[in-house]
Formats: C-alpha cells, sequence, structure tokens
C-alpha cells in the first residue's frame, strides 16, 4: 500500500485532521480493492471501492470540485455498490453515524471543494 499523503493549509488542519484519523476513513485505505472512478462530470467527481474482508461492503466517496459552486450529486445504487443491489444500508463515514437507507439514487448535496465518503452494505435488489 502506498502512504496516504495529505495537502492543505497546515495552520488550518481542524477538520481535515478529523478526517486523517477516522478509524473508518483509514480503513479504507487498509482494507479496499476494486478501487473505480466512476464519473467526473462538471467537477463533480465519484470514486467507489469495495471491502477486503466484508464481502458486502462497499464505499463510495463523492467529491465537489468547483471553487464557488454548490452541488447535487446524484448516482445509481446498482452501480456503487458494485452490482450487489438496488437498496441498501448506508452510514457516513465522516460523520461516523447510520444514515438508514438508499434506494436506487444516492442523492448528496455538496458546497464548494467539500466530499462525502459512504459505506453500502446489505443490499437487496
Amino acid at each position: 500500500r502506498s502512504p496516504l499523503m495529505i495537502g492543505g493549509d497546515m495552520r488550518n488542519l481542524d477538520f481535515s485532521y478529523q478526517i486523517i484519523i477516522n478509524p473508518e476513513i483509514l480503513e479504507i485505505h487498509s482494507t479496499s480493492y476494486n478501487n473505480t472512478f466512476i464519473s467526473n462530470n462538471n467537477n463533480q467527481t465519484i470514486y467507489r471501492a469495495d471491502h477486503q474482508l466484508q464481502s458486502d461492503w462497499s464505499y463510495v466517496a463523492l467529491f465537489n470540485l468547483n471553487d464557488n459552486v454548490n452541488v447535487t450529486i446524484n448516482t445509481q445504487v446498482h452501480i456503487i455498490s458494485g452490482g450487489r443491489g438496488n437498496v441498501c444500508a448506508i452510514r457516513d463515514l465522516v460523520a461516523g453515524q447510520e444514515v438508514g437507507h438508499v434506494s436506487y439514487e444516492l442523492i448528496v448535496d455538496l458546497l464548494p471543494h467539500a466530499s462525502s465518503v459512504y459505506r453500502l452494505y446489505n443490499c437487496v435488489s
């Protein structure tokens, strides 16, 4: 595995620091595979990956790369779940809390330069 690297304003790392020490985020770095770039449209980027040990877990990371524009990212659950299903339980890994279930589409609003990372699991068709 490659080292985990971060860039940014080192004087202002409060939020970033909380992410880089988050055990659930670090777990992605050490246990993911099938890491796949899904899309990059209008500065909206989506990546997904699977967990090596938990065969029903998928990860999805959504990024707003715009400087000044809020965006709504909409993606199909069966794609980001790796074809495991259209309805999945979902956990927000940055917030560290269960979100509930997502059905057919994941819709996320993001501020400029914001991102979200989720775990999808217990998926069914």
